[in-house]
């Protein structure tokens, strides 16, 4: 089954590569990591490899999100004194990643899942076990980690119901490539009955829980919260909206609610967050659109400016401290007639804010179910329901305080995932003996 795919990569390679091949060298987002993709590792990082004592522990978490995750991972593992390797796949998910990681730790990016890329790679890195964050599921990386007799673990693993049904058209490929995986820590019962499903065994999927709920408010949240707010160039006395993680579709809806709030809220100002940074223009453009006053927070130091409406955070690493200047936060990628599956409500919460998204939120089921049930978030069906459920909270100083409250409940109730993950780990062995390359 392996060979099929592989052969399919290899035709769609050729037909696509008068299309591929330009975006790849004219895009300088995708230049900036190109020869790390092909499986050439830069002048740093084989220098830093060169210099490791010992075989290192390699993660792989694609994008922004998943190196959240991996940050929690790494911060057990560090106790073990192995050295760490985290590759990514998003240029986001590397400056993000960069930003926030001890030095010691190398970063690079993933090749391309072709065999000889991967091949290439594992050699060089010559990890002693492999971590793959969420569901980075790509065949030749876990096929040539299972050649070299390196253990792979799927950690915080989670299966949406979109992947869900592709997964089971495939059935028949995953069965051959999901029994490589040594450990599969799924996030819920209902993750694990569907890597079962799919073909994992049944003996090597367990339920380790979601470890985003282990980032606790008491880590992020800063006390001095108008103070914070002033570092984003408003008054600490404005009443503050921010949108997380925002998608095409989404902004204009959330601008044009925005407009109308401030006929009743005129102190009201919004802090929004696209999902992909270099799309801070176009959200520009929607603002100015609505009559919207706006700066962009690239441009910010070097002009700041007396009075805007609207902050557009076109920086990376940020949004988890524009969420608590919030009265009430937004996520993103669920009120999108495109863009389905949500991103992790849990971010705002965990800081103590009360959390809305709309009706698309089935990457984070579970997690978004259990914030409504509690009553520490409301999910909205469209853009009236938007505009009412964020009147009625900052009408309401009770509502605000009751929504916090039954947040930090939840999050308090669910922690605990990162370490029953590692520990779950080392009781298998999967880190092995400290031997040297």
């Amino acid at each position: 089954m392996i060979f099929i795919y592989n052969l399919f990569l290899h035709i769609a390679l050729v037909l696509l590569s008068p299309i591929v091949v330009p975006i790849l060298l004219w895009s300088p987002r995708h230049r900036a990591n190109l020869w790390e993709r092909l499986g050439v590792i830069g002048r740093r990082a084989t220098a830093a490899l060169a210099n490791l004592s010992q075989r290192p522990i390699l993660i792989h978490a694609v994008s922004v999100g998943e190196v959240g995750v991996a940050l929690k991972i790494i911060q057990q593992l560090k106790r073990l004194g192995l050295p760490i390797v985290l590759s990514t796949i998003t240029t986001t998910g590397q400056a993000f990643a960069r930003q926030r990681l001890p030095t010691d730790i190398i970063t690079l990016y993933l090749p391309f899942d072709l065999p000889v890329l991967m091949r290439r790679f594992l050699r060089r890195i010559n990890p002693r076990s492999a971590i793959i964050v969420e569901t980075e599921l790509w065949p030749n990386f876990i096929n040539e980690a299972s050649k070299c007799g390196i253990p792979v673990a799927l950690v915080n693993g989670r299966i949406s119901d979109r992947s869900f049904g592709r997964y089971r058209r495939t059935r028949p490929f995953w069965r051959r490539i999901l029994p490589k995986l040594t450990a599969i820590l799924a996030q819920s019962e209902q993750d694990k009955k569907r890597f079962v499903r799919i073909g994992a065994g049944e003996s090597s999927v367990q339920v380790a829980g979601t470890v985003k709920f282990d980032i606790s408010p008491q880590e992020h949240t800063t006390p001095d919260r108008r103070g914070l707010a002033r570092s984003f160039g408003l008054d600490g006395s404005r009443t503050v909206i921010v949108a997380g993680s925002t998608h095409p579709g989404e902004e204009a809806v959330l601008l044009r609610t925005f407009a109308s709030l401030k006929q009743e809220h005129p102190d009201v100002a919004m802090i929004i967050a696209p999902r992909h940074v270099e799309r801070g223009p176009n959200v520009a453009q929607l603002a100015a659109d609505n009559g919207l006053s706006y700066v962009l927070r690239s441009e910010q130091a070097a002009s700041p400016p007396a009075d805007f409406d609207v902050l557009i955070l076109d920086t990376i690493g940020e949004l988890a401290q524009a969420y608590q200047t919030a009265a009430v936060a937004f996520v993103g990628k669920s009120l999108s007639d495109k863009f389905h599956g949500g991103h992790n409500p849990i971010e705002p919460a965990a800081c103590g804010v009360p959390t809305i998204f709309g009706p698309n939120m089935q990457n984070f089921r579970h997690i978004a179910a259990t914030l409504v049930s509690s009553g520490a978030a409301i999910q909205v069906a469209n853009s009236e329901q938007l505009l009412t459920a964020i009147s009625e909270i900052l009408k309401s100083p009770q509502t605000r305080e009751q929504m916090a409250r039954a947040a930090t409940n939840v999050i308090k109730a669910n922690r605990g995932a990162t370490e029953r993950t590692v520990a779950m780990l080392e009781r298998d062995g999967f880190f092995g003996k400290d031997t040297s390359q």
